[in-house]
């Protein structure tokens, strides 16, 4: 295991060991049967050679699976309570979004897209940032790209996606003003240091999403992501997680449920 972790570090900065351990021998076992290999010292010495390889065992534990609104009622809360309620409350002189583990960009977008369509019915346009970080490098650049195809846009209402998309040959483009919405960067939520990613400057965010990014970590990592979290959102901001994520809140101190369901939680005052 350790000749593995340090192919992983060696090569793409990234640490097995920051993992949930049941999530780390599965990832490398799905691997192992890929390649062939009868024993873990067998499939570390083709990881050592392989960066082909690496790559991909780290494109596995970097799980990028998502898709537009993914959840629906939480996307409804956030159409209809959260980016209103921040609009209209907010001090800060924008909104300030961030989705933290972006996978291809679906979250972001979609948080893009209802904040444009939430701005088209308001007299005063206010300005609107959302920052999105991922730890893969290959993610980000799908997330720039913005192409996607019908099976990542199920949950999007048909006016939603005709507005907001052009489409060619069944894949779809978001249009270039939902595109410039959106600051896409690499950063690693368990690194020491910087509890926000660079770009942003200085945190202070009206709303932070981190969704089904969580569950795969250690409890520490766990920690350490909610500290940054926490330290991110200004007094009364919101934070949403993924519906398995919830129960990792239940001793925060500084957040409550914010609907006494659901994964939505929002920063106490006095924290």
């Amino acid at each position: 295991m350790d000749r593995i972790n340090q192919s992983l570090i060696q090569r793409h900065g990234l640490s097995i060991h920051v993992y949930e351990d049941t999530f780390v021998h599965k990832s490398i076992q799905q691997q192992m049967l890929l390649n062939n290999c009868s024993n873990l010292d067998e499939y570390a010495g083709l990881i050592s050679g392989s960066l082909k390889e690496s790559s991909e065992l780290f494109d596995r534990l970097t799980n990028s699976h998502s898709e537009f609104f993914r959840n629906t009622m939480t996307f409804a809360l956030i159409e209809h309570v959260l980016l209103p309620e921040i609009f209209h409350q907010s001090t800060n002189h924008e909104m300030r979004i961030w989705s933290a583990g972006c996978a291809a960009g679906q979250e972001p977008y979609s948080v893009a897209i209802l904040a444009h369509e939430y701005l088209k019915t308001q007299a005063f346009k206010k300005k609107v940032r959302i920052f999105a970080s991922d730890i893969s490098e290959k993610n980000l650049t799908k997330a720039r790209n913005a192409q996607y195809t019908s099976s990542s846009l199920k949950q999007l209402r048909l006016g939603l996606l005709e507005n907001n998309f052009y489409e060619k040959s069944a894949v779809y483009t978001l249009k270039h003003d939902l595109k410039e919405m959106v600051d896409f960067s690499f950063y690693n939520l368990v690194s020491e240091g910087l509890v926000a990613p660079p770009a942003s400057l200085f945190g202070n965010f009206d709303l932070i999403l981190c969704c089904n990014v969580m569950i795969y970590y250690k409890p520490y990592y766990q920690q350490m992501i909610l500290a940054k979290i926490q330290k991110s959102l200004v007094a009364g901001g919101y934070f949403v997680c993924g519906e398995s994520e919830t129960a990792l809140l239940a001793s925060v101190i500084g957040f409550k449920q914010a609907f006494g369901f659901g994964p939505v939680f929002k920063k106490t005052a006095n924290s």
